[in-house]
């Protein structure tokens, strides 16, 4: 029988948008992670960073609104390549304090010594704008950056149906965390359904990746 991940790491990206939906040409201007305690229940660390977009660098009055995230904020921040590089090394960090070893994109179950994943809700965000921004900047993401778990399946495993995130929250009485759409507390918001998940006996276990899905 597969072993369940210890560690969940839940992220939400939020990307430039407009009213006309166009997630090629999207970009991440907001990066929120978090790394989750299963057993504890507890939130071990946090990685949060804005991103000033570059092949689009003007946000639409759209974006603005949908994000709280304002044209004088980006303006401010580092561009991709910083931020990833931010990101990459708040993992090795915390793959270092916590003995983490992470998923990779052959592990279709976890095997021995494989104590975290990823999660996310659908797979955009590592599936989607993340492999968009690194092809862009010519970027070869860590392999472990291409494998994570889908929690909109888990949760429709768990109660069969098809739900928005929102949706979702409802069902099983969970508030959001701050401001919708805002990537930190999407992520913290996602961390307790995981949690919630988990204690109602949902298997974290299967993760998918860039080839499968």
């Amino acid at each position: 029988m597969a072993s369940k991940f210890k560690y969940i790491i839940c992220l939400d990206f939020e990307a430039t948008c407009w009213e006309e939906r166009d997630s090629e040409n999207a970009e991440i201007i907001e990066f929120g992670a978090l790394l989750l305690n299963l057993q504890s229940g507890e939130i071990d660390s946090e990685f949060h960073e804005y991103v000033q977009p570059t092949y689009r660098p003007i946000l639409s009055e759209y974006c603005i609104s949908l994000t709280g995230i304002t044209q004088v904020l980006i303006d401010a921040q580092a561009k991709y390549p910083v931020v990833y590089n931010k990101f990459v090394t708040w993992l090795e960090k915390i793959c270092d304090v916590y003995q983490l070893k992470m998923a990779m994109p052959n592990t279709r179950t976890t095997s021995y010594g494989i104590n975290t994943a990823f999660c996310s809700w659908t797979n955009w965000d590592l599936g989607h704008y993340l492999r968009i921004d690194c092809t862009r900047h010519g970027i070869n993401p860590k392999p472990y950056l291409k494998t994570w778990i889908d929690a909109r399946k888990i949760f429709e495993r768990k109660h069969p149906g098809r739900y928005t995130f929102q949706e979702a929250l409802d069902f099983i009485s969970i508030k959001q965390t701050g401001n919708a759409h805002s990537a930190i507390d999407d992520a913290r918001t996602l961390a307790k359904m995981v949690l919630n998940l988990y204690r109602s006996g949902a298997e974290f276990h299967k993760v998918t990746d860039w080839k499968n899905y």
